[in-house]
């Protein structure tokens, strides 16, 4: 093996295990503050960015960064209610300033009402794999513009 190949595959799996907004490393226990809204209505039965279809009826949640099937546990800072749900998804959207979107069921256990900050803790993190990381996945190919004169 060259040197080259397994500094490649270090620095993949290094970029991997970056999870938590802010480059954070993301271990059990790790704690968070963000905001919090909820989706569902026309995504139930969509397919997620995990590939799984969507259950309006599950306590799941998107997040930006945290790896898929990252049990998390999310506390509502103003009713202190408290539901475990499990990352499948990824969202939401980087303008909205929301940092989870939590599907309807987990909107009931937390009692949101729109926006509301939640605090995440991770509870348990899923066997990191190569495809977890951005380097799996195959780069298109570079279509270049003739240059014209």
């Amino acid at each position: 093996m060259k040197f080259g190949t397994s500094v490649a595959t270090a620095l993949l799996f290094a970029s991997a295990s970056l999870a938590l907004s802010g480059g954070a490393l993301a271990e059990t226990g790790t704690h968070s503050v963000v905001k919090a809204t909820w989706y569902g209505g026309k995504f139930c039965g969509r397919k997620t960015a995990s590939g799984e279809r969507y259950n309006c009826a599950a306590m799941t949640a998107a997040h930006r960064s945290l790896p898929f099937g990252t049990i998390i546990l999310v506390r509502n800072l103003r009713n202190n209610r408290t539901a475990t749900l499990r990352v499948n998804d990824r969202g939401p959207a980087a303008w909205t300033g929301n940092g989870l979107d939590v599907s309807p069921v987990g909107r009931d256990a937390l009692a949101l009402n729109g926006k509301a900050s939640v605090s995440i803790s991770v509870v348990s993190m899923p066997a990191r794999t190569v495809r977890d990381s951005y380097a799996y996945y195959p780069k298109q190919k570079q279509r270049h513009k003739k240059h014209r004169r």
